[in-house]
């Protein structure tokens, strides 16, 4: 690698030759040549570092500048690969295109780098003037052709063979100039055939930044660059045609209001169109701006349409109107109507086929704020965006696997609101059936309620809650209710359950243990609440503890919130226990019922058919519901 670097570093001491290709001429009169000739140049060179003229493959980098050091640069830059150095001796072809040479002055920058794909380049100074050979010269100086002058009629004809007249020029092959009346034309075509593609005016070009035909207009206040005209009514003003491309306008204003296409229609039919646009399986009408509106339609009058897409076949992935944005703050699709009385709409699309969409938006953009399709309504009974269809109204679809993909996402007062007028309907249904940890629906509130019901609630499988959890209605569970902790003796690796008692009433129970008198007897005390709270016959249990009580008994049942137990042994300890059913307010005008018959919408049916050996489908909860907006 040291070497490498030797050779390159020594380059700068390199002597250059230059030698530009020309045609020498038989007399006075320049011969017009049978092919093109191109814009390419000859270049040769010689390089040589400090220890004489270089051999080997080296990588050649040319550019072209309007300055001997600062400047411009004209064209691009040309790097001639693994190009061969025979004893410093070298011959490159170099184009820089047909408007890099135009009577300025130009100098040839180089860079080298020997041998090929080693290190870095290094600049050759100073760059390289280039200069005309003498035929060039003369060739600029001189005056060809004539002029003629008509008087009347036309001025000048030629007739005769495929082609009645050629002109070939570096800047136009053909000028036409009209100096009469307003209506004059400064150049006329006329195929008079009346079948086949007869064309008035026909231009070709090779270039694949050039044009096949240019119109422009010097006015300043107004005027038309091309106009096409058709008397037929199955005839196009203007017609393109191009494998990529039919017809592109471009407005190179890069301020005030401009337009790339400008469609108008005097026709006052409902289907008449300013621009209409058909593509068999692409786009009928594109639009791509970096920070404006790539389409933007615009409804003044009451009842219109600011834009309508409309795709009509009956299969397929067919779509109506299609928006992207590039831009982290762009709209993939922006409609405005401005009428503020009947059915305007921004924006409406429609699709007939089972698999389009009326309206799709679509952003590429991966950072920043960004929408496919963005609603926005500043009346307070307007909505954003409001969809209606017969299975689904509006679906969202994030197909991001991260935790933090959303596929509908509300802010507001109320983020999302969902309301359903049918009888079994569902305001808001959450479905995630993809993994063990998914969730159907999940509330956050760090303060407040993460989910807050008011009415029935029923849980079908299992109810987990991580904290508390207050119901102020019945609630019910198909399954066992349990407490589930970190096993004590194995907490990192399992759980541990303990199940509720059930019973056919609703009952409380309260326990405790109580030191004996020297007569045997104590008087246990229950809360100051227990009346309050419990009632109906009351249930007892007494165990000894510490020596045998066969005589252990309840002296006094409860009143108020005691009772009294006797023929015990004095100083030792009772084990009691006392259920009570519970008689608040709410229970009394709630009462528990542990038989009652199912619903009409539910009787058939089983909370565990499968129990019963019946399918799955007769579950009372039993649904297939579908991920909505899906693909």
């Amino acid at each position: 690698m040291k070497r490498v670097v030797a050779v390159v570093s020594a380059i700068a001491l390199v002597s250059l030759l230059l030698s530009v290709a020309s045609a020498s001429a038989q007399g006075p009169v320049p011969q017009v040549p049978t092919g093109s000739v191109g814009t390419a140049i000859t270049y040769q060179g010689q390089l040589k570092n400090a220890s004489g003229p270089v051999t080997g493959d080296c990588d050649l980098q040319f550019s072209l500048w309007d300055d001997t050091t600062d400047g411009n640069q004209v064209g691009p830059t040309q790097t001639q690969w693994n190009h061969a150095v025979d004893n410093g001796l070298f011959t490159v072809q170099l184009d820089f295109g047909s408007s890099a040479f135009e009577g300025n002055a130009r100098w040839l920058q180089i860079a080298v780098r020997c041998p090929a794909g080693s290190g870095n380049y290094t600049l050759l100074t100073p760059r390289q003037p280039l200069t005309p050979a003498p035929y060039a010269i003369a060739a600029d100086r001189l005056s060809w052709g004539a002029s003629w002058t008509g008087n009347s009629g036309t001025g000048f004809t030629v007739s005769g063979g495929a082609l009645g007249f050629y002109g070939s020029g570096s800047q136009y092959g053909i000028q036409g100039q009209a100096t009469g009346n307003a209506d004059a034309h400064g150049l006329y075509g006329l195929a008079s055939a009346t079948s086949g593609f007869a064309d008035g005016v026909y231009g070709e070009t090779y270039s694949k930044d050039g044009s096949g035909v240019v119109g422009f207009n010097a006015s300043t206040t107004g005027g038309i660059g091309v106009f096409g005209q058709s008397m037929s009514a199955q005839g196009n003003g203007v017609w393109g045609t191009g494998p990529v491309t039919g017809t592109v306008g471009e407005a190179t204003n890069t301020t005030g209001t401009s337009y790339g296409v400008y469609g108008l229609t005097k026709s006052s039919a409902t289907d008449a169109a300013g621009v209409y646009g058909v593509s068999p399986a692409g786009r009928g009408v594109f639009g791509s701006t970096n920070t404006g509106y790539g389409l933007y339609g615009l409804a003044s009058g009451a009842g219109g349409f600011g834009m309508m897409g409309y795709a009509s076949a009956g299969s397929g992935n067919n779509i109506g109107v299609f928006g992207q944005s590039n831009s982290t703050s762009g709209r993939g699709l922006y409609g405005h109507a401005t009428a503020t009385t009947g059915n305007a709409e921004g924006v409406i699309g429609r699709s007939d086929s089972n698999a389009g969409y009326g309206v799709e938006g679509y952003t590429t953009a991966i950072s920043g704020t960004t929408y496919g399709v963005y609603g926005q309504a500043f009346s307070p009974q307007g909505y954003g965006v409001y969809g209606t269809a017969p299975t689904t109204g509006i679906a969202g679809l994030a197909t991001s696997n991260s935790s933090f993909a959303i596929g509908l996402y509300g802010q507001g007062t109320t983020a999302v609101y969902g309301s359903s007028p049918a009888w079994n309907g569902v305001g808001v249904l959450g479905y995630a059936d993809t993994g063990e940890n998914s969730f159907g629906v999940w509330g956050i509130s760090h303060n407040g309620y993460a989910g807050y019901f008011t009415g029935k609630v029923e849980v079908t499988t299992n109810l987990i809650a991580g904290g508390s959890l207050a119901v102020g209605g019945n609630f019910s569970a198909g399954g066992v209710k349990a407490f589930k902790i970190d096993h004590p003796l194995n907490p990192d690796q399992q759980y541990l359950y303990h199940y509720a008692i059930e019973a056919p009433d609703v009952q409380n129970m309260y326990n405790g243990r109580i030191v004996l008198d020297a007569k045997g007897e104590a008087v246990v005390t229950l809360p100051d609440y227990f009346s309050a709270l419990n009632g109906g016959e009351f249930r007892y249990t007494l165990t000894a503890i510490g020596a045998p009580m066969p005589n252990l008994y309840i002296a006094e049942e409860i009143k108020g919130n005691a009772f009294k137990i006797a023929g015990g042994v004095s100083g030792k300890k009772v084990s009691w226990t006392v259920f009570a059913q519970r008689n608040d307010p709410w229970l009394r005008d709630h009462p528990a019922t542990d038989v009652v018959d199912k619903p009409a919408t539910e009787a058939g049916t089983y909370i565990y058919p499968q129990g019963y050996g019946q399918p799955e489908t007769k579950g009372v909860n039993y649904s297939t519901p579908k991920p909505i907006g899906g693909r």
